[in-house]
C-alpha cells in the first residue's frame, strides 16, 4: 500500500496542474474556482538513489522498481477541490472536501507564492495578496474541521 498524499490549497492556485504533472493523469484544468469537484486519484513516483548501487548488489524490490540505480517509489496523490475561507463551516462544499482530506496520510499544500489570487481564488494583480494569509486560512479550516 502506498502513501496517500492529499494535495490541498485554496481554489484556483494550480493544484490540478501539479497533480497532472506528478501523476500524468489527465484531469480538468481551468482558470476558475471549483474546476475540481470530486477528488482526482493518481500515482506518482518518488525517485531515490537505490542502495543496490552503493553496496554493489542486485536487489529485488517488492513495492517499487529500480532502474539503473534509481528507485521509483509509488505514492498515491489525491487532488481535492480548492478550499475557501469558512470551509470548515460548510461554506462551498467545504465539509465534503475536508472529509476527503481525512483519508490522506500527508497533506501537500500548493500555495500561490505570487500573490495573484485572493482568498476566494479570484485573480488579482500579482503581489496584492499575501501568501501567508493563504497558509493560515487553510491551516485554520483544517484544524477547525477536526472538532
Amino acid at each position: 500500500m502506498s502513501l496517500l498524499i492529499g494535495v490541498i490549497g485554496k481554489t484556483n492556485v494550480g493544484k490540478s496542474t501539479f497533480f497532472t504533472a506528478a501523476t500524468m493523469v489527465s484531469v480538468s484544468i481551468a482558470n476558475h474556482p471549483f474546476t475540481t469537484i470530486k477528488p482526482n486519484i493518481g500515482v506518482g513516483y518518488v525517485r531515490k538513489q537505490c542502495v543496490c548501487k552503493e553496496f554493489g548488489v542486485r536487489d529485488n524490490p517488492q513495492n517499487s522498481i529500480c532502474i539503473n540505480g534509481i528507485r521509483f517509489i509509488p505514492v498515491t496523490l489525491m487532488d481535492v477541490a480548492g478550499l475557501i475561507p469558512g470551509a470548515h463551516k460548510g461554506r462551498g462544499l467545504g465539509n465534503k472536501f475536508l472529509d476527503d482530506l481525512r483519508k490522506a496520510d500527508v497533506l501537500l499544500h500548493i500555495v500561490d507564492a505570487s500573490g495573484s489570487t485572493d482568498a476566494e481564488g479570484r485573480p488579482v494583480p500579482p503581489g496584492t495578496y499575501n501568501p501567508i494569509e493563504e497558509v493560515v486560512q487553510i491551516q485554520n479550516d483544517n484544524e477547525n474541521s477536526c472538532y
